[in-house]
């Protein structure tokens, strides 16, 4: 069995082999694709991936994970979820946790109108605002960090949909992933999408392999809080 020491400080995991180990074995028990291993194993020359290499060597495996809040209320909504909780959790495991919060480019404000002698009226409308996130920045994130093969797991948390990741922003919202787009070079170890009908993103993000760890839903997330958990839609009935 492969020893794979990992640090919360560490962009990347060691992995050492033990007697009779291999590519297949490594990527077994760490749960990336055997079949992608070029791309997420740093290792200069590839051997075959059923050849067993020597007791001792050491490699580099991913050890990241993208941890995005695209959740209402900000730091009151995180407490109802616990997502600190969630973060901390990662880290004591000695992954290295990237987190990305979704700043907004617009604000709802009221503006006061009307005739100066008369009582003003006020109104609300979005109003831009300086420094928000790029759209698909979640997106383009994926995309870098399994280009510098570091990418070992994604933590959403935020709005979706049966096409993607979607956080409340201005009149339409702004997408951060879309499923039929989103191109990972290999499929992740560990992804945990709280989103509506999140479970479409699996097929792309998630690499389906032996001791990979997938967890989405189906249907309309509803977020009960820690102690209640989160209900699936599809599942309500249950409660009934």
């Amino acid at each position: 069995m492969w020893t794979v020491t990992r640090n919360s400080e560490d962009e990347y995991a060691e992995a050492i082999a033990g007697e009779g180990d291999s590519i297949q074995t490594l990527a077994e028990q760490i749960g990336l694709s055997v079949a992608q291993a070029q791309y997420w194993l740093s290792v200069q020359e590839l051997p075959p991936v059923d050849e067993v290499v020597p007791k001792g060597t050491s490699w580099k495996v991913p050890n990241t994970i993208i941890a995005y809040w695209g959740g209402d209320l900000g730091a009151a909504g995180q407490l109802w979820v616990d997502w600190n909780g969630d973060i901390d959790s990662l880290k004591d495991k000695g992954f290295l946790v990237e987190e990305l919060h979704f700043k907004p480019n617009f604000i709802y404000r009221s503006d006061s109108s009307g005739p100066s002698s008369k009582k003003p009226t006020k109104r609300f409308e979005w109003k831009p605002v300086k420094g928000g996130s790029d759209e698909f920045e979640l997106m383009h994130a994926v995309m870098r960090y399994t280009l510098s093969k570091k990418l070992h797991g994604l933590f959403y948390w935020g709005h979706g949909s049966p096409h993607g990741l979607i956080v409340k922003d201005g009149p339409t919202g702004s997408w951060q992933l879309l499923y039929d787009h989103a191109r990972p070079l290999y499929g992740l170890a560990w992804v945990k999408l709280c989103g509506c009908f999140s479970d479409k993103g699996k097929p792309c993000l998630c690499s389906n392999t032996l001791g990979h760890t997938w967890e989405g839903f189906d249907g309309m997330l509803i977020p009960l809080g820690p102690i209640a958990g989160n209900i699936d839609s599809a599942d309500w009935k249950m409660l009934a």
